[in-house]
């Protein structure tokens, strides 16, 4: 951050407003609370990193967890955020998105940094003269955030989803996952070895209490950032979760969601646990004791192509 500075810069690295401005005004014992100069650049600099390394920056802390409760249900501060969460910002999903941000100024001046962590974006406001802030910001951030989902949900389309077919020609199993924004990354079929996954093991024996009652459900898939092979970070390891689907709430816990990630075990393994190959093109389900593969068709349909990686999965004897 070679731009920035508790000492003024020269003129010619200003931007100065029409009116009164405070460019030059010493803040002396105040210096902390708003005399920092820097530079757009600079800021960039400081976001990617506290984005890159946010967990260690505070000794044994996240440094981007709330530490106290703000005003209403979306507001929170932290050390020294200050946090926004919505569910009013993505169109087709109540997913909240939360935004860490630093709002300050002076007069002739306002400034405003946003951490969007969850999609690895800082954004940076800078604005000499005129209130514009605000404006900006309604602006800019819907539509960079609207953007990055979109971009990640074509991702998911395209790398995960897909009809796939057992690595073992003799099984009589099939696997189809789907993504939307609204449910995430789904399975909306499952056979394995003829058996009917998610029309008969799973409301029996997982979710035997919304079965009964008639209430609605998907299998939703999240990743639990662990792998199978931590070292070269390889067999991305999720859990399926079944997951009841939104209704007129009726009552104030409606919305109490604690779920159990790990449920029941099959021979020690849990039953819901699903491991990504990404490498090799695999979809594992270790419980079961089977594996899968996008089909060819699948393949070229999702990437106009078969990527060199997945080639050898369709030559003859694969």
């Amino acid at each position: 951050m070679s731009s920035s500075s508790f000492g003024k810069p020269t003129d010619d690295h200003a931007v100065l407003p029409g009116g009164s401005d405070f460019w030059d005004r010493e803040e002396g014992v105040e210096r902390p609370t708003g005399g920092l100069y820097s530079s757009s650049s600079d800021m960039s600099n400081f976001l990617r990193y506290v984005l890159k390394n946010y967990k260690s920056i505070a000794t044994g802390e996240n440094w981007l967890s709330p530490t106290s409760w703000g005003t209403g249900m979306s507001n929170f501060y932290g050390m020294p955020w200050e946090i926004f969460r919505s569910d009013k910002i993505l169109e087709d999903s109540r997913r909240p998105v939360t935004l860490y941000t630093k709002s300050g100024g002076l007069p002739g001046y306002s400034s405003l940094i946003v951490l969007l962590s969850d999609y690895d974006l800082g954004v940076t406001f800078l604005v000499g003269g005129g209130a514009v802030l605000e404006s900006l910001r309604g602006l800019v951030l819907p539509a960079l955030i609207k953007a990055a989902e979109g971009a990640i949900w074509e991702y998911v389309a395209k790398e995960y989803a897909g009809e796939m077919v057992a690595t073992d020609q003799a099984l009589n199993s099939s696997l189809t996952l789907a993504s939307s924004p609204k449910q995430g990354l789904t399975i909306t079929k499952f056979i394995s070895n003829g058996t009917d996954i998610l029309n008969f093991v799973i409301p029996r024996f997982l979710v035997p209490n919304l079965a009964q009652r008639g209430i609605p459900w998907h299998a939703q898939l999240i990743p639990t950032m662990l792998f199978k092979n931590e070292s070269s970070r390889q067999g991305g390891i999720w859990r399926m979760l079944t997951v009841e689907d939104p209704t007129e709430t009726s009552s104030v816990f409606d919305e109490w969601c604690v779920n159990d990630i790990d449920g029941a075990t099959y021979n020690g393994v849990p039953i819901n646990e699903v491991v990504f190959w990404r490498e090799e093109g695999l979809v594992e389900f270790p419980a079961f004791e089977v594996a899968f593969r996008l089909t060819a068709d699948n393949i070229a349909a999702s990437f106009g192509y078969i990527p060199e990686r997945l080639q050898h999965f369709f030559k003859p004897g694969a």
